[in-house]
């Protein structure tokens, strides 16, 4: 008997390996992919910016991407004794405007110069509902947690976020022709607007990332996150404390079901043989200074050589030196 709905997600038209830069930008799903992909020494850059929420915010980022214009000082205002962007997280924010600029022109230009020579780009929308300043209607990415009267905001329609994203895809190609695009919508539901809300803003999300994979089919590509956690999970045991975020299980569950759809089996044991050697690494033995650690030691190491042997763009310089000062 079978007790549950299990989501099969299709295959990618195209895979993600160690030799595929990929760029991660959107909402803590983005942060959740991004940190397992980095733990396995897969070449990543993660919300360069920050986390980001919609569709407008996501495209804002790229744009800036794109043109990697430095911000000057004008562009920043001061809450609460720290100079901040709208178009950037807090945690680029910092108590003097100098700082604030080093922070956001150095994420601009890492960030530009990564996007150039990514393969693959992994977008998470989280929510269709975007926030505008009531003073002069721009959008931002950040509130900043300013009172809620500089404010309005609305829900994207599905046509908006389609015909925005149909014109980006069609920038990136052009000056990356062989990127490949993962779109995902976040199964994070924002609360604070209400059930039906969030409901209506999700189905926003998906319908349009269901145009814009039907409009570049082999560019485009949608994996089911969302679908996962609704209809696969759909139990309060894989959600955290607040019961709106995945509890751990959920997110390698989740993490499992990716691998599956984008990655080859090369890859998938690759990622394990690293995981072994980390977890080797994460040992603390309960005396270091016994021959049979410091034999285990040297068979790390040697793990580790193989490994970055057969794959030149795998490094272990840091876990090796972890290793070397437990011996000390």
């Amino acid at each position: 008997m079978v007790f549950r709905t299990e989501v099969m997600p299709e295959r990618a038209p195209f895979c993600i390996n160690h030799n595929t830069p990929t760029l991660l930008i959107g909402s803590c799903f983005a942060q959740h992919i991004g940190r397992l992909m980095a733990n396995g020494k897969m070449p990543t850059l993660t919300n360069p910016f920050g986390t980001m929420y919609n569709p407008m915010s996501v495209a804002q980022c790229i744009e800036h991407l794109l043109n990697p214009t430095p911000i000057d000082r004008d562009a920043l205002f001061e809450h609460q004794g720290v100079w901040r962007h709208f178009d950037f997280h807090s945690e680029l924010a910092h108590s003097s405007p100098e700082q604030s600029l080093t922070s956001i022109n150095s994420a601009i230009t890492n960030g530009a110069e990564f996007l150039q020579r990514a393969k693959r780009l992994v977008i998470t929308f989280g929510t269709a509902r975007i926030y505008s300043r009531t003073c002069n209607g721009q959008p931002v990415a950040n509130c900043h947690k300013l009172p809620a009267a500089q404010f309005t905001h609305k829900l994207m329609p599905v046509e908006q976020i389609s015909i925005l994203w149909n014109n980006l895809i069609a920038k990136l190609l052009n000056i990356n022709p062989n990127l490949k695009i993962v779109f995902t919508v976040s199964p994070i539901r924002h609360w604070k607007d209400g059930a039906v809300e969030n409901q209506r803003s999700k189905a926003s999300l998906l319908l349009a990332v269901a145009k814009l994979t039907e409009n570049h089919p082999q560019a485009a590509y949608y994996f089911p996150a969302y679908e996962l956690l609704m209809d696969d999970l759909r139990d309060y045991r894989f959600y955290a404390d607040d019961m709106l975020h995945p509890a751990p299980q959920a997110v390698e569950y989740v993490w499992e079901k990716f691998k599956q759809a984008a990655m080859e089996h090369t890859t998938h044991d690759l990622l394990a043989q690293i995981a072994r050697v980390q977890r080797a690494v994460a040992h603390r033995p309960f005396n270091p200074h016994t021959e049979a650690h410091q034999r285990f030691v040297q068979q790390t190491i040697e793990e580790m050589e193989r490994i970055e042997k057969q794959h030149p763009l795998v490094d272990f310089t840091t876990e090796r030196a972890q290793l070397l000062a437990s011996l000390n």
